[in-house]
Parts: C-alpha cells; sequence; structure tokens
C-alpha cells in the first residue's frame, strides 16, 4: 500500500475500513470552485429558507441515527451508546439554529451621532472546516450549520481516519439541500490543505485540532490574510474542595475523564483536589476505575472503549513512561491492550516533569492537591492551555471568585465541562481564539458591514 493512501481502521479489531489516493491539487480545486459557484445562489437565499434546510439536516441525522452511529464506532472506536448521543446532539444543534437563525442574523442598530447606523451580517464565501477525529459528526456540525446558515458554503478536511463519516456528512448535506455544492468533502493530504490556504483557495478557514496543526495552518491561512477560528485543545482544571460530597464529585470526576475514552477536548485532565480530602478522592476514584473493562465498542454492555488508533495509544504511553522516568506514579498498574489502555491516574507530577502540561487525550488524567483557594487558582492557570475548567464547591462566592481568576473560554461550577448549542464554546491561549456555537459561532464567519445615514 502507498503511504500516500487515505486510510481508516476499525481501532477495535484492525480491519481496514477504507482507503483511497487523496485527491490532486487540481481535482481539489475543481470542488472548492463547484462550492463557490453555489455560494453565489446559497447567500440569496432567505435566511428562513436556509434555516429550512438546516432543519432537514436534523431530521435526517434523526432518522438515520441508528446507521450514523454505528459508523462513528466502527471507524474511531466510540463507546455506541456515547455514538448515538453524539447523533443527537447534533441534531439538537440543527434545531437551535433552524429556529433562531433568522432573529440571531438581524441587523444590529447602533446609538451614534448620525440618522441611522448598523450592522449588518453578510457572508464571505467558501469556508475551509479542518475537523478532527474524536467527534467525527459533532465538531463538523458544530461548525458547518452557524456557518451555512449565515450563507457560505463548505469544503471539509476531516482526519483521514474517519474519512467514511467526511463521506457520510457530505452525502447528508447533499440530500438536505440537492440544489448546489454547499458542503463538499475534501479527501486531501495535510500538506495539500495548507497549500489551499497559502494560495487562497478559500475565504476562511475554521480548524479543531492539536496545538502544532493550529500554529502550521495559522501560518498557511496568514499568508492568503482570511479569517480563522481556532480550538487547539485543553489541559481542563477540575477543582475540589472540602466542602463538597466527595462520592458524588469524585464519581462525577471519572465521568468527565472518560467521556469518549478520554479523547475530548473539554473532558477533565488536571484534577486539583484540597489537601483535606486528597486521599479519601483517590480512594474513591480508584474504585469507581474498577467497573471498566475493555470490550466490543458496538456492544452495549462494554464500557470503555479503544482509543481512535493504536499510534494513538502509543504516543499516550510514551507519555506515561516518559512521566514515570521523571518521578510520577501510576494510580493502578499501567496496561494496555492494543488500542486499549486502562483508565488511571498519573501522581505526583510537578512542574519538572516534561508532561506537567502535556494534554493527556485518552483515560489517563493527573491528579495535584493544594491547601489554599489561591494555590488551585494558580495551579489551574499554570497551563499553556485555557479551554475550559471546572469548579467544586458549596461556596458560591468562592466558586464566583475562582471562575473569575481562571484563565480559560469557560469555567462550569458544580458540574463538569459540556458544550451546548447556544453558549459559544472556545478558548484563550494555546487553546486558540474565535468561538463556535450560540450567536457569537453564528457571527464569525460573516462580513459585520456597517451602513451609515447621515
Amino acid at each position: 500500500m502507498s503511504v500516500s493512501m487515505i486510510q481508516s481502521i476499525n481501532p477495535y479489531n484492525a480491519e481496514v475500513l477504507f482507503q483511497k489516493s487523496p485527491l490532486t491539487i487540481s481535482e481539489t480545486a475543481s470542488i472548492i470552485e463547484q462550492c463557490r459557484t453555489a455560494s453565489e445562489s446559497w447567500q440569496h437565499q432567505s435566511i428562513r429558507e436556509r434555516s429550512a434546510v438546516i432543519k432537514r439536516i436534523g431530521e435526517l441525522l434523526r432518522h438515520e441515527k441508528s446507521m450514523l452511529s454505528q459508523l462513528i464506532s466502527r471507524e474511531m472506536g466510540k463507546l455506541i451508546h456515547e455514538s448515538i448521543a453524539e447523533i443527537e446532539k447534533c441534531a439538537h444543534l440543527c434545531d437551535y439554529y433552524a429556529e433562531n437563525s433568522e432573529s440571531l442574523l438581524q441587523d444590529d442598530l447602533l446609538q451614534t451621532r448620525f440618522s441611522k447606523a448598523v450592522i449588518r451580517y453578510q457572508p464571505l464565501g467558501v469556508i475551509m472546516g479542518i475537523m478532527p477525529w474524536n467527534f467525527p459528526f459533532w465538531q463538523v456540525i458544530r461548525f458547518a450549520v452557524p456557518v451555512l446558515v449565515s450563507g457560505n458554503t463548505i469544503v471539509l478536511k476531516h482526519a483521514s481516519n474517519v474519512s467514511l463519516c467526511s463521506l457520510a456528512l457530505e452525502q447528508l448535506f447533499s440530500r438536505a439541500y440537492p440544489d448546489g455544492a454547499i458542503f463538499k468533502s475534501l479527501l486531501i493530504r495535510g500538506k495539500d490543505t495548507e497549500q489551499v490556504l497559502r494560495e487562497g483557495y478559500v475565504n476562511g478557514v475554521s480548524v479543531t485540532g492539536s496545538e502544532q496543526t493550529g500554529r502550521s495552518v495559522g501560518e498557511a491561512a496568514g499568508a492568503s490574510i482570511i479569517k480563522q477560528v481556532y480550538e487547539l485543545g485543553g489541559n481542563d482544571a477540575f477543582i475540589v474542595f472540602e466542602d463538597v460530597d466527595l462520592e458524588y464529585v469524585a464519581k462525577a470526576a471519572v465521568k468527565s475523564r472518560l467521556i469518549n475514552c478520554g479523547q475530548s477536548c473539554i473532558s477533565a485532565k488536571r484534577f486539583m483536589i484540597q489537601n483535606s480530602v486528597y486521599d479519601e478522592f483517590l480512594d474513591i476514584y480508584k474504585s469507581e476505575l474498577k467497573q471498566f473493562t475493555f470490550g466490543n465498542p458496538l456492544h452495549t454492555e462494554s464500557n470503555i472503549a479503544p482509543l481512535a488508533t493504536s499510534a494513538f495509544a502509543d504516543a499516550l504511553t510514551s507519555i506515561i513512561k516518559q512521566a514515570s522516568a521523571h518521578g510520577a506514579e501510576t494510580l493502578n498498574p499501567f496496561h494496555r491492550e492494543g488500542a486499549f489502555i486502562a483508565p488511571n491516574l498519573l501522581l505526583n507530577v510537578d512542574e519538572r516533569n516534561p508532561v506537567y502540561d502535556e494534554e493527556l487525550f485518552g483515560p489517563i488524567g493527573m491528579v495535584h492537591r493544594f491547601n489554599r483557594t489561591d494555590d488551585a487558582i494558580n495551579l489551574a492557570n499554570h497551563s499553556r492551555f485555557g479551554l475550559s475548567a471546572s469548579v467544586w464547591t458549596m461556596d458560591i462566592k468562592r466558586a464566583d471568585y475562582v471562575a473569575n481568576a481562571i484563565k480559560s473560554g469557560s469555567v462550569f461550577i458544580n458540574m463538569y465541562p459540556q458544550s451546548d448549542a447556544a453558549v459559544p464554546f472556545g478558548g484563550i491561549k494555546c487553546s486558540g481564539y474565535g468561538r463556535e456555537m450560540g450567536r457569537d459561532g453564528l457571527l464569525e464567519f460573516t462580513n459585520k458591514k456597517a451602513i451609515i445615514i447621515p
């Protein structure tokens, strides 16, 4: 097999599900031109007409939930009940924008010295989405739906290991709107993606991926001065004070860490536990881990999934070994079988350890202890990332103080981070910039045009 082939492999049984030679730059340019042609008519549809298409996408997602969720689980290993929930969440987001976009995109009237001044929101053109494999439908839908309903068209560069999901998404949008190429999937190599951006084939790019992907894409997109939005991962703090129901919170910590087998940008990754309850927290966490056993993701009784590829399991294993070589310990003995890695925690990781601020993308967390409130804040902020965080305390005044001080795009109080269609999502620092979802996400890829009458 040529190394240039695009391929997806079932991480549970190593079955090759898909392989194909990548598109050439010429073929890619032709597909983008189809989207540019379609944008001329799409942007002149009324918001109500575009919203009807979005509603249809939601209906198709619900109608084909079983087939699409099985595709997710086969292609990247997600537990089937999580895949079903992912499709349902996508449909909910479609409902939100179908019902609210018309009002959210209305002109904003400004109070000025002029007789009238408004901000009008108009589409930019063709927007590229560079999307990851961990939520192969949700990541795309949450990017694509607001971009489309605001009048743009889309080309998708999905992660190669979920190419079947990428093609299924294209078919979904084509069926919802058969009158033009408003959404096309590009099966291309990463280096060709950068050429597409550098040479100005598209009018904007939204990236969800690694920090390094963001840097590479940003350099290429900057050459053509196009609009960019980045969500580049996180190292979320989960801060626990001594006044909580510790059993409830520790179980929530396990659940947050193991969402999607820990392969989630906003799952808890760094647990910060007040010293007086540190040992008890670890006891409960360790006890909870006993329930998890490896299994086929398509079986409903399975409760821990493989990582999305064996290569990702290799990378996480290497990080754990590196941490251990620099003094860290694991809560339980490290255990791996193929692409499966048993859930665990890293203990005694100080700032001299090279993995101290690494994003652990898998079922492994990191735990620290603190005494004072400001110590917890300093621990949380001692990271190059700033995506999300959660604070657990019965003292709401203290919770608000901590939430205000944490440098991140969002903070959740007495709940673990989770996304919602109505709430803007994104980060700061090396977690990126710009927002998805809510009105902010709807307006990201629009020209905010001022129209003034004297």
